[in-house]
């Protein structure tokens, strides 16, 4: 555990009926803020997700999809339109996901 200020983002699936939807969060992934190379996801060999998932409407026709978590609340606040971001950055996309 680093003593830095740390900022947490689940990653989400469908697989479990909620409040808003079935979605479970399948891991979180631990960022440093003022060092962005430090990450953890937890717990180790976990499930993927999407970040953001949880917050797609059902109806939606279409999503954004962008590299990583601040990407996705950045257009999302910028656009309103339902964003997501890829679970590890540009070169991760696991079959798992799609």
């Amino acid at each position: 555990i680093s003593p830095q200020p740390q900022v947490p983002a689940p990653l989400t699936s469908d697989e479990v009926e909620s409040l808003h939807g079935p979605y479970i969060t399948r891991r979180i992934k631990v960022r440093s803020i003022t060092q962005k190379s430090w990450q953890r996801l937890d717990p180790a060999g976990g499930g993927f997700g999407l970040f953001g998932w949880h917050t797609i409407p059902h109806d939606a026709t279409e999503i954004i999809l962008t590299e990583g978590e601040f990407d996705a609340m950045a257009v999302y606040q910028a656009t309103g339109r339902p964003t997501v971001s890829l679970p590890n950055g540009c070169r991760s996309l696991p079959m798992e996901v799609l």
